[in-house]
């Protein structure tokens, strides 16, 4: 019997998970958003829900530069690319440290209301090769939530909403 595909795998597998431990320890020790701000990319998504939830994923860039994916009940399907002022990405960043992102639990999943969507927000910290991350999924029929987190979620909406690309 050939082991060498099992054998590929546990060595992927492996491999990953050590990627994954370094990345998310690499910059984190302190817990806060450094002042490096075009070394940040900050990502939102929002997935499906029972109803007509817009479905769509964001980056922000620490350039001002902004990605979007819309995938349906959306005004815009597909990708699509944008910028908006450094000062409002920055704002943003500091935001998540005001309310201690990196503090905050992986998940927020009790459903107290079903049927509703989720929003997964994650920021990411790369610079000369070294990086971390931070994820957080709130699932919005959760009541414990912190506020700031959800107001957050609206003035990114706002933010971009030039673009028409939601709605």
């Amino acid at each position: 019997m050939n082991t060498e595909p099992d054998n590929m795998r546990c060595f992927i597998a492996l491999r990953y998970s050590i990627l994954t431990l370094l990345l998310s320890s690499c910059s984190l020790m302190n817990n806060t958003i450094g002042n490096d701000y075009e070394h940040y990319q900050f990502l939102m998504s929002k997935t499906t829900c029972r109803g007509n939830c817009p479905v769509y994923s964001i980056t922000l860039y620490g350039n001002g530069q902004i990605s979007y994916e819309g995938f349906q009940n959306v005004n815009t399907i597909g990708r699509q690319q944008g910028s908006i002022q450094t000062d409002s990405v920055i704002a943003i960043l500091q935001e998540l440290n005001r309310m201690q992102y990196y503090d905050l639990k992986y998940e927020y999943s009790h459903q107290h209301i079903t049927d509703m969507p989720s929003v997964i927000t994650q920021i990411i910290y790369s610079k000369n090769g070294l990086g971390s991350s931070k994820q957080v999924i709130d699932y919005q029929g959760d009541k414990s939530t912190p506020i700031e987190l959800r107001k957050l979620y609206d003035r990114i909406e706002s933010m971009i909403a030039q673009f028409h690309w939601i709605r």
